[in-house]
């Protein structure tokens, strides 16, 4: 695996990339669904706010969607290979990651359309292309800005 990045850390970043682009849709099908509220991503979003191990809180929502028929639950995006699949914009080595999404190929030298923003707290792996017609987006989980890096 490139990046000295492990499948485990991949598997996580890109879980949580997954919850803070599709919060509102997985806290409205854990309200609707067998539970009937959200707190098990609740739980997973409080201890992501204090800055704690998320692991176990992640692991259980994922379980908790399985449970109620949603076969992919949060680590269903992940192709095993250290990649992400499906909804999970930019993802960390082996999916479409930073460098697919861009065209660019790693080692480039950087120039201003060379511009990504990624998760303030570096916990997930989502990223996001300025565009001049939207607002800097901010991060579902905290509410901080994404930050500012290059490719």
């Amino acid at each position: 695996m490139s990046d000295g990045l492990d499948r485990s850390t991949v598997r996580r970043a890109n879980a949580v990339a997954y919850v803070c682009q599709n919060l509102e849709l997985l806290r409205a099908q854990l309200s609707e669904g067998q539970l009937g509220h959200d707190g098990p991503l609740e739980r997973l979003l409080a201890v992501m706010r204090s800055g704690g191990d998320s692991d176990g809180a992640l692991d259980h929502l994922h379980q908790v969607l399985q449970a109620d028929g949603d076969a992919r639950g949060v680590y269903g995006f992940h192709d095993g290979e250290g990649g992400s699949r499906g909804p999970v914009s930019g993802g960390w080595p082996g999916g479409p990651g930073l460098h697919q999404v861009t065209g660019l190929s790693r080692g480039a030298a950087p120039g201003p359309a060379d511009i990504v923003y990624l998760c303030p707290a570096r916990r997930c792996a989502r990223s996001w292309a300025p565009h001049p017609t939207e607002p800097l987006p901010r991060c579902a989980i905290t509410g901080e800005p994404l930050r500012r890096d290059c490719l």
